[in-house]
């Protein structure tokens, strides 16, 4: 079915872009002659823009970087986005429907969160431990990972988000010694003051943790008996954690 006649020839065409290469001119060169078109500029930095189609004529913006300029401070919501707010920054972000339940904006906002609010006992996974076969899936994930050069490579040292500077190669103080360390484990009764795992039901000795994370300071008050797993725990979020053990043993 033809759409159409052209204004060169007259003749009747199904693709008018195809039609007028018989006549060697471009579709921009059309536009403008034959369907009385004009040329845009560009609406930031005024440069002549882009030629788009015989059916949109000229871009309204000469690059990527105008066309973003062009909608600072503009928020723009879709008719099919649900409206939520983060609860950790309480800012305002969008979501499709079937994710309306979603609560924060982005997983760093997510993990703030739950590094603040799912500590100890208020944590879900709490007092609870995983199958062997989970632990078992871990593992393999977990040694698959650290196998591959590239991760390694990536995720050592000074490359690692949890990089302190080298603080675990710092030494301890001198009077941070077995016997003190026996000591703060009979004080909290061999028991773990994080999940309540005793040493006996764990199988191996307990850790003592620097509640300040200052190794050169072994006062007994800013010492505590942790298992492996909640003291692999406080090497994330470590003013957190502070806080939180400040708060709990005073």
């Amino acid at each position: 079915m033809y759409s159409d006649t052209c204004k060169i020839c007259g003749k009747y065409y199904c693709d008018l872009g195809k039609h007028i290469r018989r006549h060697n001119i471009t579709s921009e060169q059309y536009y403008l002659v034959y369907l009385l078109g004009s040329k845009k500029y560009c609406k930031i930095c005024d440069k002549e823009t882009k030629f788009l189609t015989l059916e949109n004529g000229y871009n309204e913006y000469c690059s990527r970087n105008c066309a973003d300029k062009s909608c600072v401070g503009i928020t723009f919501q879709r008719k099919d986005r649900v409206q939520r707010i983060c609860l950790q920054c309480k800012k305002q972000f969008f979501v499709i429907p079937s994710l309306e339940n979603r609560k924060f904006c982005n997983r760093n906002c997510m993990k703030k969160w739950k590094s603040i609010n799912f500590v100890g006992d208020r944590n879900p996974f709490y007092g609870k431990k995983h199958d062997a076969i989970t632990k078992v899936k871990i593992s393999e994930k977990s040694k698959e990972m650290w196998n591959n050069i590239d991760y390694r490579k990536n995720h050592s040292g000074e490359n690692n988000y949890n990089w302190q500077g080298g603080k675990s190669f710092e030494e301890y103080g001198f009077d941070f010694n077995r016997r003190l360390r026996m000591q703060i484990r009979e004080r909290d009764n061999f028991t773990c003051q994080e999940c309540g795992y005793t040493e006996s039901q764990l199988g191996y000795i307990l850790s003592i943790h620097h509640i300040d994370y200052n190794k050169k300071n072994n006062n007994s008050n800013n010492l505590i008996s942790l298992c492996k797993s909640c003291h692999s725990k406080t090497n994330f979020n470590r003013e957190d954690w502070i806080a939180y053990y400040q708060r709990t043993t005073s």
